[in-house]
């Protein structure tokens, strides 16, 4: 692991990794299944600050929207190279 690799954050995305599943996939479709099983109650540290919820709406009111907006960069920056 080069000093690097070492300092990105978890949520980092590296180019290299873009890169080597574009070229693993060859540009053709790809198709996938996400199986989900929520809990009855989200469940959370004691500061976690959050309310009470589902777990189904901890995941669409709070997860997917965190993604999506780490997600976001790594996605809009390899567009922006292709």
């Amino acid at each position: 692991m080069t000093k690097d690799s070492a300092a990105r954050r978890a949520d980092e995305v590296m180019p290299e990794v873009l890169d080597a599943a574009a070229t693993a996939l060859g540009g053709g479709p790809v198709q996938m299944v996400n199986l989900l099983r929520y809990r009855t109650r989200a469940e959370y540290g004691p500061d976690s600050g959050n309310p009470p919820s589902s777990g189904r709406a901890a995941y669409f009111e709070r997860y997917l929207p965190a993604f999506n907006a780490v997600a976001a960069g790594p996605l809009r920056d390899r567009a922006a190279r292709v």
